[in-house]
């Protein structure tokens, strides 16, 4: 969604615009139930493998893969779309797939000496 004040795009689970400050003003409980699937990779559907070779490629580590049957009622395929997002907050991905990992694993590189420290509380 964009931010009212300086029309910065805001991830919906932010309320406060993290460009300017301002508080969002819109029922976030709301648009995750109207969106219910969304897919950040310009409506292309990745498999879970496709997904897993990509991290592999990026972190230049081998993932520990252990299959298991499918969960009972799993569906054969899901298939996105971003309709529902560009209608309601009028937002459309600017990344693909691939350089979504790319960027996440980049940050986390940079930040894993200090990640490593921190307390969580559940």
């Amino acid at each position: 969604m964009k931010c009212k004040n300086c029309g910065f795009l805001i991830k919906e689970d932010k309320k406060f615009c993290t460009n300017c400050g301002c508080k969002i003003e819109i029922d976030l409980e709301q648009i995750s139930e109207d969106i219910k699937t969304t897919e950040v990779n310009q409506n292309k559907t990745s498999s879970l493998n496709e997904v897993i070779k990509i991290i592999e490629k990026f972190s230049n580590k081998e993932a520990r893969v252990n299959n298991q049957p499918r969960a009972f009622r799993d569906p054969d395929v899901v298939l996105p779309s971003l309709s529902k997002s560009k209608q309601i907050l009028d937002w459309e991905p600017s990344t693909n797939i691939e350089e979504g990992i790319k960027s996440t694993i980049e940050w986390y590189s940079s930040f894993q000496d200090k990640i490593k420290d921190y307390t969580y509380i559940e």
